[in-house]
């Protein structure tokens, strides 16, 4: 479940952050004069609702999956955004309107908010990035060390005689290592099992 949720809010963020860069770009071409004041704020009326969904939905999915810090991280962004959309005087075209974008100075003001939103959705992306490959690599089969109880039994070598020498000026005599695993492989095998990181059942 928190592995969904991270997912999801990545691909939320990653949207949130591309309606950044579009507003960015449509009040850049209006500073330029590309466009006229209305056709620009037109174009990002449009996308204002699906901003604020977008975001209150991540912060509403923190908040339910008892991720505090994460939400109250985005809370205050939510609410301004929530916020904003409601104080739309009833006269206004919107959030953007062509009349009051070139007045007391809200062409810079809202550069400068999209600004801020695209370095916040960047942080957050990253965030959310690093928590979904932190829950991907607890998922089972993801090539985490195995439970202790999952230990490789050899096989046995096949018994070979060794000579042994029992006593000085003495014969040797026989000695077999059935059921015995020789050192050398066991020390080999403690290496690959190191490098591997797990072992098969």
């Amino acid at each position: 479940m928190e592995a969904v949720v991270f997912v999801f809010s990545l691909l939320d963020c990653c949207a949130l952050i591309f309606l950044s860069v579009y507003f960015i770009i449509t009040l850049s071409d209006l500073e330029c004069d590309y466009i006229n004041a209305r056709s620009c704020c037109s174009k990002l009326n449009k996308w204002v609702i699906p901003e604020l969904i977008g975001h209150t939905v991540i912060t509403v999915l923190m908040l339910v999956s008892l991720h505090w810090f994460i939400f109250l991280l985005n809370l205050p962004a939510a609410t301004w955004n929530i916020y904003r959309f409601i104080m739309v005087p009833s006269g206004n075209m919107g959030v953007f309107d062509p009349t009051e974008i070139h007045n007391r100075g809200q062409l810079k003001s809202h550069m400068k908010e999209a600004m801020i939103k695209l370095g916040f959705h960047l942080l957050c992306f990253f965030m959310y990035l690093y928590r979904s490959c932190s829950v991907a690599s607890l998922l089972p089969g993801s090539g985490r060390p195995c439970a202790p109880h999952q230990v490789l039994c050899l096989p046995s070598p096949v018994s070979r005689p060794l000579p042994v020498m029992s006593g000085a000026g003495c014969a040797p005599r026989e000695r077999s290592y059935r059921g015995e695993t020789p050192i050398f492989l066991r020390e080999c095998w403690s290496r690959w099992h190191w490098v591997l990181g797990w072992v098969p059942a």
